[in-house]
């Protein structure tokens, strides 16, 4: 029984004895009931007072173990240590915070030791991840370093435990710079590469389906233009040539008439002769084309140009002139024509 318990009976039994007594002389008691109440109320305190004492705390239980606080995290900082990434010669550049606090394994170890086994855990584990992956993701490794070493953790060891904040990794300014010089390159190359397959796509198209006959030709050109079959027909010489040269061959026979620039002779050795020279009479329809005469005016300029020639002392080329035309005069008229007037000078 505790003293608390026991002040407490004592009061008890010293305000009951004190309730009989007066009890008893308002009632007027005999004597023997005095004696009687007095001898019960001594033998009750002693059995009271000599009654083992209770202890409260078998009710609780076994006391609880008290667990001290955790031990204060401590600081350390890490500037702009070197990294190697998966390409030689190129390394991050990590900076951090660390904190650190030993465990309940490191009582008794020195302080300056759980720092160092703090910080080796650190760069061995920022190592791992970085040296696998190439320069230009430093970004994403940095998001894993921050994911990997920013949750607490204990060390190999089992004597600290490490947390990480305040990630950094970089690359130096020169690496930045030729890492992006790098990166236009490939760039330019890919897309060079891009334009030449398309190059070569578009050549074997038309050498092997387009320009493959002077048929197929014509149908690709009427597919582009279906409502031009006039200018199509004009065209077939053209194509034909032009089938004939990406395929390195000569025209055929039937579309060599069409051909706007007919091959040039062959001897009978096989080598090729030049064109023949151009004629006078060449040269004028050639003139004529350029100048777009209208029909009513060729006559008059044939005439006009065959005076000229005629005046230069070359009367036969102004005969031929006017032969090619159909406009060389009759017989009887030839004494009139010997003799040309000169032209008349137009202001």
């Amino acid at each position: 029984m505790t003293t608390r318990t026991k002040n407490v009976s004592f009061a008890s039994l010293v305000a009951g004895m004190s309730l009989l007594l007066i009890a008893s002389l308002i009632f007027s008691w005999p004597l023997w009931a005095w004696l009687l109440l007095v001898g019960g109320l001594a033998l009750l305190a002693v059995v009271s007072l000599r009654r083992p004492a209770y202890d409260s705390r078998s009710e609780r239980g076994p006391e609880e173990e008290v667990i001290p606080p955790p031990l204060p995290y401590e600081q350390q900082t890490i500037e702009r240590v070197s990294l190697p990434s998966a390409v030689p010669h190129y390394s991050f550049h990590f900076s951090a915070t660390v904190y650190h606090r030993g465990t309940e394994r490191a009582v008794g170890v020195f302080r300056p030791s759980l720092a160092a086994l703090a910080l080796d855990d650190v760069l061995s584990r920022a190592r791992a991840t970085a040296e696998n992956e190439t320069p230009e993701k430093y970004s994403l490794v940095r998001q894993q370093l921050t994911h990997r070493l920013g949750v607490p953790r204990t060390d190999r060891t089992g004597l600290v435990e490490i947390v990480v904040t305040d990630i950094t990794l970089v690359l130096s300014d020169s690496d930045t710079a030729r890492l992006e010089a790098m990166a236009d390159v490939r760039k330019d190359e890919e897309l060079h590469e891009l334009q030449r397959q398309r190059e070569i796509r578009d050549r074997s198209y038309l050498s092997d389906d387009v320009l493959k006959s002077p048929g197929a030709a014509v149908v690709w050109w009427l597919t582009k233009n279906a409502n031009q079959v006039d200018t199509a027909v004009n065209l077939i010489g053209t194509l034909a040539q032009l089938s004939a040269a990406a395929n390195d061959d000569d025209v055929s026979a039937p579309f060599l008439h069409m051909a706007p620039f007919p091959p040039p002779t062959v001897e009978l050795n096989g080598s090729s002769a030049p064109p023949p020279p151009k004629t006078l009479i060449d040269s004028l329809r050639e003139l004529m084309r350029q100048l777009d005469l209208d029909p009513e005016a060729v006559e008059p300029f044939v005439h006009r140009f065959a005076q000229y020639v005629r005046a230069a002392g070359r009367a036969d080329e102004a005969d031929q002139i006017l032969k090619e035309f159909d406009l060389l005069p009759d017989p009887e008229d030839w004494e009139t024509e010997d003799d040309p007037a000169e032209p008349e000078e137009t202001d």
